[in-house]
This record gives structure tokens, C-alpha cells and sequence, in this order.
């Protein structure tokens, strides 16, 4: 009786940190990830209506998007290598630090252009940082049963964001300079850093090595890992292809909407605002229930409605109709992008799970640009209906052939454990 206690006494507490843990990064992360995109909206706002350039448009996004894309690798071993927490904490000051410095020399009145594209790349820099740590953190503190509602939280979160910063940022800028929304993200990192900070987690027991190995060497044990884990994998080839095939739905759609309902302003805004606040609906529901035990049932069946979903969008007569469908095309995608996070963080060795996290965000982060370059001047000479169509059959082909992967719905309820590789140069 004694011992069923004092395991009853130890499951408790371990239930409650784990809570408190949970309420404390979920709140860190919605703080900064609130300041974050006010301040990227600000920039883009400040950007277009100082240059009204659409090359300079396209230095910030190349500014964004490359820094990136570049030190996703090496910060995956970096998430390997050392404390989680103190890399996102670390990351997260960084870049409140540089964008402090660039308000502090605005105030100074050298409001020089390009310093902006710096602070974008910085920012962009510590992004790339950021995420693999930030992923592979999640799953060394929060039970596995709990990953999958988690995840949809942080989503959530995301989303809620990107629906409320926009408007925020251009209230902002109508009565306030571009400098005073600087400060913003430097106090929302400094709060939400000191609440990250108090989440602790387990250490991992990293495996013995017989000699210190560089940082190329630990990125192609990443590869290694990956190509030698079919089930991993498989999940990053079944995300990169519907991401490249998600293009026309996601960049298109505006000017389809313009070309065939009209080019009034609140037309596109309502779509953009349907299609968030379907994702918020989705993450909030996913975040309550948890989801579908089978992961990959649950990415097959969002990815089967996604695609039906898109080829509707070709043929429906009614913009209400329209835009109904961006609604329900946004609730459903969490049930298709949170089981891809959930089933690495789920089935990948913690001592690897930073470089598996950072090659899942390099897939992300080229198979969309990748579908832009190669559907969006195809939209010159073909239909955009037709684009949709083609595209929707492809994704439903590709959920529906999923769903009837036995072996891959198998692995699903049971994620296999592949040994750590290594590389010999």
C-alpha cells in the first residue's frame, strides 16, 4: 500500500510540472510569436509604403527567406549539440537585441533603408535558428500523449497571429513610427523568455562518442539517420509533395478571385481572413480533442479534403460559396501539418531529433518556393481554374494513396526507433 502511494504521490507530481511546464512555454511562445509578427508586418507595411517598389518588396522577402534556409542545417546540430532552452532564449534576445539597436539608431535619425534588410536577415537568422530547437524541445518536456495537442497549440497560436497582427500593425503605423513598434517585440521577447525560462526539462542522455566530431560530420548523420528511417522518410516525401502542390490554392487564389468575382479590396481580404480563421477553428478543435490516434489517417484524410476542397474552387459559381472553402480549407490543414511534427517528435532518438526537426523545416521551407517559381508563370498561359483542378485531383490522389499505404498506417500506432549512423569522412 505504501509503494501504490507513493507512485500515486509521484504521477501526480509529475502531471502537475508537466502542466506547468506546458502553460508556461505555450504562453512564452504566444508573447514573442505576438510580437514577432507585429513588427514583420510593421516592416512590411513601412517597406511598401516607403519605396511603393516591387523590387524592394522582393529584397525583403529574399531576406526572409534565404538566412533561413541557410543555417537550418547547422542549427539543427546546434540543437543536438547543446540546452534547447538556451538556444530559443538565446535566439529569441538576439534578435530583440538587433532590432532594439535599429530603433535606437532611427531615434538617432539615420533611418537608412538598408538597415532594415539587415534586421530582416537577422531575424530570419535567428528563425532558422530558432525552429529546430524549438521542436526538438517540445517533445523532451511534454509527454508523448499530450505532443499532438500541444502542437496544434502552437499552431493555433501561429494563426491567431497572422489574423490579428496585420491590422494591428497598420493601426499602429497610422499614429505611431515605425520605431516605437520596434520596442514592442523587445519587451514581448524579454516577457516571453523569462516564461520559456521556467519550463525545465528532463537532460538527454546523449550517446558516447570516442572523439569530437565536426559540425558537417553531425549534419550528414542527420541525412543518414533519415535516409536509413523509411518511415521518416516517407512522412518528409508525403509533406514535400503536397506543399508543392499546394501553390496555386495559396498564391493564386487572389488573382483568380480578381479575375472572376471582381477586384473590390474586401473581397480579398474576407479569403485571407476565411482561411485563417477556418485555422484557428481547426487548431482549437485539434487542441481540445487531440486527434486521430492513427496520425497518418488523419494527414491522409486532410489531405483527401484539401484537395476536393481545391478543386471546387475551379468550379463554384458564388464568391460565398468561395470563400466557405478557404474557411474549411483552413480548419482542416492543422489535422494535416501537426501529425507530421507529432510523428517525428514521437518516433526520432532525442540525441538526433534537432537535425531530423531542422531537414523537415528545410522541406517546408523549399517546397513552396519551388511550387511558386513553377506554377506561378504557368498562370500566364493556363487557366487558373484549371491549375486548381489539376492540382486538387493530384492532392486527392496523393491522400487517398496514402490512406491505403498499410505499411505506412501501420507504423503510424507503433513509430519505429532507427539506430544513429556514423558517418565516416
Amino acid at each position: 500500500p505504501m509503494l501504490k502511494w507513493n507512485l500515486k504521490i509521484s504521477g501526480a507530481l509529475l502531471m502537475e510540472n508537466s502542466s506547468r511546464n506546458i502553460r508556461n512555454y505555450l504562453t512564452g511562445i504566444a508573447i514573442t510569436t505576438f510580437g514577432s509578427y507585429i513588427v514583420m508586418f510593421a516592416v512590411i507595411w513601412y517597406i511598401t509604403l516607403e519605396t511603393k517598389s516591387g523590387l524592394m518588396m522582393t529584397i525583403s522577402t529574399v531576406c526572409s527567406t534565404i538566412p533561413q534556409l541557410i543555417i537550418s542545417p547547422i542549427a539543427g546540430v546546434w540543437a543536438d549539440r547543446y540546452d534547447r532552452k538556451k538556444i530559443i532564449i538565446a535566439s529569441d534576445l538576439a534578435i530583440a537585441f538587433a532590432t532594439l539597436a535599429l530603433a535606437v539608431i532611427f531615434m538617432a535619425g539615420y533611418e537608412a533603408r538598408w538597415l532594415v534588410f539587415v534586421i530582416v536577415a537577422i531575424r530570419s537568422l535567428g528563425t532558422g535558428i530558432q525552429m529546430p530547437a524549438a521542436g526538438a524541445y517540445v517533445a523532451q518536456f511534454v509527454p508523448k500523449d499530450d505532443l499532438m495537442k500541444v502542437n496544434s497549440g502552437i499552431t493555433t497560436i501561429q494563426s491567431t497571429s497572422q489574423l490579428i497582427a496585420p491590422p494591428i500593425s497598420a493601426a499602429l503605423l497610422s499614429f505611431a513610427s515605425i520605431t516605437a513598434i520596434f520596442f514592442i517585440d523587445v519587451f514581448t521577447a524579454i516577457i516571453g523568455c523569462l516564461m520559456i525560462a521556467r519550463v525545465v526539462a528532463p537532460a538527454i542522455e546523449r550517446k558516447a562518442v570516442e572523439k569530437v566530431t565536426s559540425a558537417w560530420t553531425e549534419m550528414k548523420e542527420g541525412f543518414a539517420y533519415v535516409k536509413g528511417h523509411p518511415y521518416i522518410k516517407d512522412l518528409m516525401l508525403f509533406f514535400a509533395v503536397f506543399m508543392l502542390f499546394i501553390g496555386p490554392s495559396a498564391m493564386l487564389t487572389p488573382l483568380h478571385v480578381t479575375l472572376k468575382f471582381g477586384s473590390d479590396e474586401w473581397r480579398l481580404a474576407a479569403m485571407e481572413m476565411a482561411f485563417s480563421i477556418g485555422m484557428i477553428l481547426g487548431g482549437l478543435v485539434l487542441t481540445a480533442w487531440g486527434g486521430f490516434k492513427n496520425r497518418i489517417l488523419s494527414m491522409a484524410l486532410s489531405c483527401i479534403g484539401f484537395g476536393v476542397f481545391t478543386i471546387l474552387l475551379g468550379v463554384v459559381p458564388n464568391f460565398f460559396i468561395y470563400i466557405s472553402l478557404f474557411t474549411l480549407m483552413g480548419f482542416g490543414l492543422p489535422y494535416f501539418n501537426t501529425p507530421s511534427v507529432t510523428m517525428i517528435q514521437e518516433s526520432v532518438d532525442p540525441e538526433v531529433m534537432g537535425r531530423v526537426m531542422s531537414l523537415f523545416g528545410m522541406v517546408t521551407s523549399t517546397a513552396f518556393p519551388i511550387s511558386m517559381m513553377i506554377f506561378g508563370p504557368m498562370a500566364d498561359f493556363v487557366k487558373i481554374e484549371w491549375l486548381l483542378i489539376g492540382t486538387g485531383i493530384v492532392i486527392t490522389i496523393l491522400g487517398v494513396r496514402v490512406w491505403m499505404d498499410k505499411k505506412l498506417q501501420a507504423k503510424t500506432t507503433a513509430p519505429e526507433k532507427a539506430e544513429l549512423v556514423e558517418v565516416v569522412e
